[in-house]
């Protein structure tokens, strides 16, 4: 992703279906620069949530992000069952973001 694009889409397509369209997308921070950028100081420190734009279907999810929304750094985009609080998530997607 580039941190000084107008905007970007992005479109998650999650690997099983989840019939009851809840779902909670979460960023966290990867690794030392992903944290350092995200102001959190670690990995795995909280996660920001982010607002889920549109639901196409049970399986995907349609993300847009602002400009600048994201620091320059890697991510791990997590989407989870927000009702489910101990269940493995639905989709783990590595996202990074760079300078132009």
């Amino acid at each position: 992703m580039h941190a000084a694009a107008a905007a970007t889409t992005l479109l998650v397509h999650l690997a099983r279906e989840q019939p009851e369209l809840r779902f909670r997308v979460e960023l966290h921070a990867a690794g030392p620069t992903g944290a350092a950028a995200a102001g959190r100081g670690a990995a795995g420190g909280p996660a920001a949530v982010l607002p889920v734009a549109t639901i196409v279907d049970s399986r995907t999810l349609l993300l847009l992000l602002a400009r600048r929304q994201l620091a320059p750094g890697w991510y791990e985009l997590r989407v989870v069952d927000p009702s489910a609080t101990a269940a493995e998530p639905l989709g783990d997607y590595p996202l990074r973001v760079v300078e132009p």
